[in-house]
């Protein structure tokens, strides 16, 4: 039997900056795995039916890969991909992003979890993960402040 998961996250950037850093690898790189302890490398074709691979290594050199492909992007909107692991074989993440009054209400879903114990463990991974985005986003706007605009 399938599962899932779902989280909702507010953050106060708009979906161009989140879609953004969802798909640039030299972005997700910073966010997504368990940091500060843990390396990793994200590549990406960021197109329908594009891959995407995501390779962790914890502090004892073990690494931990995930593949998937795009099964849809919708700029600063949506991201929908497969997602496989040696723990979950195949079940697919949707990313909806939601333009709100102080920025981007964020949805998560994993579908296609196996059984409790490994949707406790990636509901873990990913409210670690989207606390990392937000902290990524935070550091990013003041190293790289949005120029304003003039009417």
């Amino acid at each position: 039997m399938s599962r899932s998961l779902v989280i909702t996250r507010e953050f106060l950037f708009s979906p161009s900056e989140i879609f953004d850093a969802w798909t640039r690898p030299d972005r997700v790189r910073y966010w997504l795995a368990p940091k500060p302890s843990w390396s990793t490398s994200f590549s990406n074709t960021a197109s329908t039916g594009g891959p995407c691979h995501l390779e962790m290594i914890n502090p004892d050199g073990l690494n931990h890969t995930v593949e998937g492909h795009y099964l849809q992007l919708v700029s600063n909107q949506r991201i929908a991909m497969t997602w496989r692991s040696i723990v979950v074989p195949q079940s697919v993440v949707l990313i909806e992003l939601t333009p709100s009054v102080n920025g981007t209400t964020l949805t998560l879903s994993h579908d296609g979890l196996t059984n409790s114990e490994v949707i406790q463990h990636h509901l873990s991974g990913w409210t670690g993960c989207l606390n990392q985005l937000g902290a990524h986003l935070q550091a990013s706007q003041i190293e790289f402040p949005t120029p304003p605009t003039h009417p």
